[in-house]
């Protein structure tokens, strides 16, 4: 009887012994009692700085060129959402077509356009009109 609760007593002292080393080296918390802890929630890592760190900087942000012209590009995807109710937008032009530009500059637009009016669900050629598109200019 004796040997018995001698291994008994052994065998929770190696337990515990090595529950409180596993919690030591993974960084665990040791809960003998198995009520309920907060513990879980406030060991988790903080969001934000600490994410935004493992990212390298964008340097496209600091480049004045760049960013320059990507307001021009969503000025125009705006500009042509305006456009769009009205039977104005530009549509890509066929090989040997006249050029026409938009106005933007070449590098960001480099694309040759040409403004067409829908009706009845066919395409063509948009005659000189007093509520004229913008793009006409």
């Amino acid at each position: 009887m004796a040997n018995g609760g001698l291994k008994k007593m052994l065998t929770l002292a190696i337990g515990e012994g090595v529950s409180s080393a596993r919690a030591t080296i993974f960084g665990h918390q040791l809960n003998p009692t198995g009520k309920k802890s907060a513990h879980k929630v406030l060991r988790m890592k903080m969001f934000g700085e600490k994410v935004a760190q493992w990212y390298p900087h964008d340097i496209n942000k600091d480049d004045p060129l760049v960013m320059a012209r990507q307001q021009q590009e969503i000025n125009w995807f705006y500009g042509m959402k305006k456009m769009k109710p009205n039977g104005c937008w530009p549509v890509l032009l066929a090989d040997g077509e006249k050029e026409t530009q938009l106005g933007l500059d070449s590098n960001i637009r480099p694309k040759i356009w040409r403004v067409y009016e829908r009706r009845r669900g066919k395409a063509r050629e948009r005659k000189e009109e007093e509520n004229a598109c913008a793009w006409d200019a």
